[in-house]
């Protein structure tokens, strides 16, 4: 979520990101299909008939009496093209990028998932403060992290209700806690076989040093903080001591990567290993790099700006075709906007009075 603390380490880069109040992102859909950003009168999506066809999940007695449960899948398809089954279903494309937000009121109160092009297809009960969510590959379910006063922070596995909970307290009732942590900063997940990394904000879980892979086991990031995890147990990760350093971790080892210096603001883990990342520099608003796993870096291209702007927005993520997506609010290009190498920047979900402060991009890893 764009308004979550960021941990020290990621202040210069965060800062720098803030300082230069542009556009970078959107949706998974490009183009808006006029749908209203209201509730449907139902209370209830359509089904939009927007999805591959794919094997559908089977449905199971509701847990609390309400919207049953779904039997995973034996895949969802992860393939670099976006094709969405309805939200629904409870079965997200790890390709495409979806809004956790609440539209009409702009708080926290009633957050929904819905993809930019179809507003009206929502899902909700997320709790007050959901953040890092993020689609696994494996069988395209959702998994978050929601803070409890009381409790402490909780991770979650997403199941969809199509009505919303009306009591904020009461709408984390209706998911499957996987893990407790006293405040996760951020929430991480293995592309290749779906296992969660993640933080708490002391560093510390059940007396060990974190982060933690899911289940509680201890992962080493020989002193680097993790941005993205990637195929084979690897982690992208960052310091500063002082300035900005990078490395990709394994087993407790870390290797450099070539980008000392630079501002990475949004990455993504790289089929066969590595990673993509998107950093600015000093004449540079956002330049996508592809990081091979020995550290080398690559430069693939710039995204293409606005004239005039001087950096990237908020909560930045990139798609698995490379696309940028990011909320900024600055001239004609504000809300969520998408950015391509080839292509002039796209506005895909307009900002309304504010109603975007609370939001998360959500995608695959």
């Amino acid at each position: 979520m764009l308004s979550k603390k960021l941990p020290r380490v990621l202040a210069a880069s965060f800062l720098a990101c803030l300082g230069a109040m542009t556009s970078c992102g959107g949706g998974a859909d490009s183009t808006l299909d006029g749908a209203g950003h209201g509730d449907p009168p139902d209370g209830h999506g359509a089904d939009g008939g927007d999805g591959a066809n794919r094997d559908s999940a089977t449905e199971l007695p509701a847990r609390d009496g309400g919207e049953p449960d779904h039997v995973d899948p034996p895949g969802v398809a992860y393939d670099g093209v976006c094709t969405p089954l309805p939200v629904s279903t409870g079965l997200y494309d790890p390709d495409c990028v979806y809004l956790m937000a609440d539209p009409e009121r702009g708080d926290c109160s009633m957050f929904k998932l819905f993809l930019p092009s179809k507003p009206a297809e929502r899902v909700y009960d997320f709790g007050c403060g959901p953040n890092s969510p993020i689609v696994r590959p494996t069988d395209g379910r959702l998994f978050f992290f929601s803070t409890d006063e009381v409790q402490g922070a909780r991770v979650y596995r997403y199941h969809p209700r199509t009505t919303p909970t009306w009591l904020v307290a009461d709408q984390l009732r209706n998911q499957e806690m996987i893990e407790t942590c006293p405040d996760p900063l951020h929430l991480f997940m293995f592309p290749d076989d779906g296992k969660l990394l993640y933080d708490c904000a002391d560093f510390t879980h059940q007396g060990l040093d974190g982060p933690f892979v899911e289940g509680g086991e201890p992962f080493d990031m020989a002193g680097y903080y993790p941005l993205a995890a990637g195929e084979s147990r690897t982690v992208l990760g960052v310091k500063n001591d002082p300035g900005l350093h990078y490395a990709i971790v394994a087993n407790g080892l870390a290797t450099p990567v070539d980008a000392d210096g630079d501002n990475i603001f949004a990455q993504r883990s790289r089929r066969g290993g590595g990673f993509w990342a998107v950093d600015s520099r000093p004449g540079v608003v956002a330049e996508l790099r592809e990081v091979l796993p020995d550290g080398e870096v690559r430069s693939v291209g710039a995204y293409q700006t606005q004239p005039g702007e001087g950096g990237a927005g908020l909560g930045c993520v990139l798609d698995t075709a490379r696309a940028l997506y990011c909320y900024t609010w600055a001239g004609s290009l504000d809300g969520i906007v998408r950015y391509t190498l080839d292509a002039p920047p796209e506005l895909v979900f307009p900002e309304q009075f504010g109603n975007l402060a609370f939001t998360s991009l959500v995608t695959g890893p």
